[in-house]
C-alpha cells in the first residue's frame, strides 16, 4: 500500500515537473519571437526594406488591367497571436511554430482597367487591410545556437475598404474594391506572396547574427 502510494505520489510529480517544463518552454518560445520581432521594428535597415513593401506590376486574373507601384504599408506591426508551440525534432533541433498578426495594413498604387473593348478607366486607388495573420515557423539549432524562420505565410486576411480611388464617378467606387480583392486573391500573384518573401527575408536577415538560446 504504501508502496503504490510512493508510486502515484512519484508520477503526479513527474507530470507536474513535465508541465512546469513545459510552460517554460513556451514562456521562453515567446519571448524569442517577441524579441525578433521588436527588432525587426526597431532596425532602420529592415524598416527601409519592408516599409512599404514595393510591388511594381500586378497583372490581374482576368486580364482586362493591371496595377502597377503598389506600397504597402504595416509588416513591421506583426505582433505575436496566442502563445507558440515547442517541438523538440532530436537532441539539437527545436523547432517553434505560432501565428503572428498585424492590423490595418495600407496600400496604394496606379490602376488601368478596361470594363469592356470600348470604356477604359485609369487613375490611383488606396485601401486598407483591416487585418492579416500570418503562419510562422522557426527551426533552432541548440548546440550552435542559430535559428531561422522556415515558414512565413499568410494564412488569413480581413477585409478591404477603399479610401481612395480616383478615374472614375463616385458610381464606380465598387471598382475600387473589385480590383483590390483581385491583387489580394489572384491566382498568379497575390500581395500576400510578396508579404511572404519579405517578411521571410527581413527576419532571416536578423537572425544571421542573433543568437537563440532556450533557458
Amino acid at each position: 500500500m504504501v508502496l503504490r502510494l510512493l508510486l502515484l505520489l512519484g508520477g503526479v510529480s513527474s507530470l507536474a515537473a513535465a508541465q512546469y517544463k513545459s510552460e517554460d518552454l513556451t514562456v521562453n518560445g515567446n519571448e524569442i519571437i517577441d524579441s525578433l520581432l521588436r527588432e525587426a521594428r526597431d532596425s532602420d535597415s529592415i524598416q527601409k526594406k519592408i516599409n512599404p513593401v514595393i510591388v511594381k506590376h500586378v497583372e490581374l486574373d482576368d486580364r482586362r488591367g493591371h496595377v502597377d507601384n503598389i506600397s504597402i504599408y504595416g509588416l513591421p506591426s506583426l505582433s505575436r497571436h496566442g502563445d507558440v508551440n515547442i517541438t523538440f525534432i532530436d537532441e539539437h533541433l527545436v523547432t517553434i511554430t505560432g501565428r503572428l498578426r498585424a492590423d490595418d495594413l495600407n496600400m496604394s498604387g496606379r490602376y488601368l482597367y478596361r470594363p469592356s473593348r470600348f470604356f477604359r478607366l485609369r487613375g490611383s486607388l488606396a485601401a486598407i487591410l483591416n487585418y492579416f495573420v500570418v503562419e510562422i515557423g522557426m527551426e533552432v539549432n541548440t548546440e550552435l545556437n542559430r535559428a531561422s524562420v522556415t515558414t512565413f505565410k499568410v494564412v488569413e486576411i480581413g477585409n478591404i475598404k477603399v479610401t481612395k480611388f480616383t478615374g472614375a464617378s463616385f458610381a464606380f467606387n465598387w471598382l475600387g474594391k473589385f480590383i483590390v480583392n483581385k491583387i489580394l486573391n489572384g491566382r498568379s500573384f497575390s500581395i500576400s506572396e510578396r508579404l511572404e518573401t519579405s517578411g521571410k527575408k527581413a527576419l532571416n536577415r536578423l537572425l544571421e547574427e542573433k543568437e537563440i538560446r532556450f533557458k
